[in-house]
């Protein structure tokens, strides 16, 4: 079913608070799977091959996301390549966004599991 406003504005004070965190769990969600394989993308250098001269700019172009944004989001996923129990956490909503970006200043092969029995 599609939410329109009058479904979601005429919700009890429970099921308001509950569908706010589903959305924000899909949205975690969906944000890591946009991530890794927009690592994976640029992995593979496949902006060139769809008409720009970089990852950032194709993301620029096709999705509108700002330049900055579009290089915090390349370096997240680069970095998540190195920590797949972390990647995992993510693409399971355990760990939010800014949760991860906080672990990854912290994080090396050699703490991974530590860090996230403590996050």
């Amino acid at each position: 079913m599609l939410a329109t406003i009058a479904t979601l504005t005429d919700q009890s004070d429970t099921d308001l608070t509950a569908d706010i965190t589903e959305a924000h769990r899909q949205l975690t969600r969906h944000k890591a799977r946009f991530i890794v394989t927009l690592a994976e993308f640029h992995a593979r250098e496949l902006a060139s091959a769809h008409g720009a001269p970089n990852t950032a700019v194709w993301l620029q172009r096709t999705h509108g996301i700002a330049r900055r944004t579009a290089y915090e989001y390349l370096g997240v996923g680069a970095r998540l390549k190195k920590f797949p129990l972390l990647t995992q956490a993510f693409l399971d909503a355990t760990l939010s966004y800014s949760l991860v970006r906080l672990l990854l200043r912290y994080m090396t092969p050699d703490n991974e599991e530590e860090l996230l029995e403590l996050a």
